[in-house]
């Protein structure tokens, strides 16, 4: 495949029309605005701030407002997305996410100190050691899935609360490769053709953007810092890309990046006369300055708190509008109500979905269900009967307790544990029964799904709804495959022999020592209380096939010598 772009004549072109129109339009954003300090977002926001100054020192007569760079990316919400994808299995897109999440990201970012102390020192150096802005611009040159922007607006507002802040970016997407393209094609043809030469997937671009990197002058100093330092020789990025060419000559890119565009904005205010931007430019959308709103503080409030009064929210939006926005997330039950005597206190995140935990699983929840839940809810029985009727894969083979008709198991004690506020359901579904599919059920307690259960185990999630006062009620569920377990006519007897032959022939090595074979399911699934109609006999059919054993433990350690020497047992 053959990489064809415009030429870099032309490209360039576009970028200084985009620069002009974003530096127009900023401009009269800062006479309207009249901002106490302009900052401009390392690395790539510094090349709009400089064409904007540029433009007006040509055209206004009073002082560019005092202006600071801070080194506010996307590299600083790493952990953030780690552990949003971990609640919600997906990436935080501001506009897709919504202001509930923009709420959860901006609480987020409340808990980073450092940040805010590093973001008042710059701002100190500027104007101050008693600085106390109260309008605010941040310039950037474009927004994409909006984790910038509110980055740079919610620290802003943990930093200076009383401050009044907007950012203004413009719609220069790649503009930093379209510059370097120009300046390789002018200034060193032969890397040009290097790099743009046909090669299969355009493999031969990433070299471009990664010299388009040097463009800005600057670099992190550490990706979780604020700070910033000149790019130089020695740094890493320049150090990989002497492959290209030599350091002197990279780092001649951001002189004549700035000096390039300055002159472009200079010379054509002189020249033109006219300040005018195209109305399609202006009314696109993006142009209008981003600005957190009183819903984004309300849950960001929410989130940073979980709970909230109405005179707090009072305090965030008027009165009615906070108002009405609580009875909203109360009434879709992401609040709950809290009071006494008919009264509404205050308003807390609710807990809406719960994991129910029965047999072994209720000694041992796991890692997973430990982070994921907030507190154990209650014990309460099981909605439903369950029996050793599902032979599990995972297990060698073991039999293991799963949901039966009534007629054919019993209601075992379990533990209901509060799913994390911030987990959505379909991630707690997940916690529930780990890659297991999503089913669905049409009335009360989730029906067998015609999906495919998880091959290995052949267990999934299933759910009950509006039980234990939970909205949604996950549980690890599957259809019975030892059918023998569901047949009136066989005797618990015999049904017992046959559960106790598939339990000792679960007991491997690898089993004994990871228990996961079926006498170590049993032995816990007594302990947590679970007795069924086929509990007791199954145990004692296990005692009679191993012969002399004290009792499971005892069975289970006899059964494992078979495979080695007592001293060579590996068992956590």
């Amino acid at each position: 495949m053959t990489y064809e772009p415009d030429s870099p004549e032309a490209e360039a072109e576009e970028v200084l029309e985009e620069l002009w129109n974003l530096a127009v339009l900023t401009c009269e954003q800062i006479e309207a605005y009249q901002p106490d300090i302009v900052i401009g977002l390392c690395h790539r926001g510094q090349i709009p701030l400089r064409a904007t100054q540029a433009l007006w020192e040509e055209t206004r007569s009073e002082p560019f407002p005092p202006s600071m760079l801070t080194n506010i990316g996307r590299e600083k919400t790493t952990d953030f997305n780690k552990l949003y994808k971990r609640l919600h299995g997906g990436p935080f897109i501001e506009w897709v996410s919504g202001p509930e999440d923009a709420g959860y990201y901006l609480a987020w970012i409340s808990e980073h100190i450092a940040w805010q102390d590093e973001l008042r020192a710059q701002a100190q150096a500027v104007l101050g050691a008693r600085c106390k802005p109260s309008r605010i611009l941040v310039i950037d040159d474009f927004v994409h899935e909006g984790e910038t922007w509110l980055l740079a607006l919610g620290l802003l507002k943990d930093t200076f609360p009383h401050a009044d802040a907007i950012l203004f970016a413009g719609n220069l997407d790649g503009s930093l490769s379209r510059l370097t393209r120009l300046w390789l094609a002018s200034r060193y043809p032969s890397v040009y053709e290097r790099i743009l030469a046909p090669q299969e997937e355009r493999a031969g671009l990433p070299a471009l953007y990664q010299i388009a990197k040097v463009m800005p002058g600057t670099e992190d100093v550490d990706p979780m810092s604020l700070a910033w330092r000149p790019i130089t020789a020695d740094s890493p990025l320049v150090q990989q890309l002497s492959d290209y060419l030599p350091a002197e000559a990279l780092l001649e890119l951001p002189a004549w990046a700035y000096a390039f565009v300055d002159s472009y904005v200079r010379r054509r205010a002189r020249e033109s006369g006219s300040l005018e931007v195209p109305e399609t430019v202006r009314s696109q959308t993006g142009r209008a300055p981003y600005r957190l709103t009183s819903t984004h503080l309300l849950f960001r409030h929410i989130w940073r708190h979980r709970r909230i009064t109405l005179a707090e929210a009072s305090w965030i939006a008027s009165p009615s509008e906070a108002a009405s926005m609580l009875w909203r997330l109360k009434e879709s039950g992401f609040l709950a109500a809290r009071g006494e005597d008919m009264q509404i206190d205050y308003y807390e995140l609710a807990h809406r979905y719960g994991l129910m935990l029965y047999g072994p699983q209720r000694l041992e929840p796991g890692d997973d269900i430990a982070w994921a839940t907030e507190g154990r809810a209650t014990s309460i029985l099981t909605p439903f009967s369950v029996e050793y009727a599902l032979s599990d894969g995972s297990r060698g083979g073991a039999p293991v307790l799963v949901p039966v008709p009534d007629d054919c198991g019993a209601p075992v004690p379990a533990d209901v544990l509060r799913v994390r506020p911030d987990m959505d359901e379909f991630a707690a579904e997940d916690v529930a029964c780990p890659r297991a599919p999503r089913t669905f059920a049409g009335d009360n307690v989730s029906a067998p799904s015609d999906l495919r259960a998880e091959p290995e185990t052949g267990l999934r999630a299933g759910y009950v709804l509006d039980f234990a006062g939970f909205e949604k009620l996950f549980y690890v569920t599957g259809d019975p495959n030892l059918d023998f377990v569901l047949q009136p006519e066989i005797s618990v007897e015999e049904k017992a022999s046959r559960l106790a032959h598939l339990a000792v022939q679960s007991v491997t090595p690898e089993t004994f020592a990871e228990r996961r074979d079926g006498i170590w399911y049993l032995h816990q699934a007594i302990l947590s209380g679970a007795q069924t109609p086929l509990t007791e006999p199954y145990k004692q059919a296990i005692l009679r096939l191993v012969g002399e054993a004290q009792g499971l433990l005892d069975a289970r350690e006899r059964i494992a010598a078979r495979f080695a020497p007592p001293d060579t047992w590996v068992e956590p």
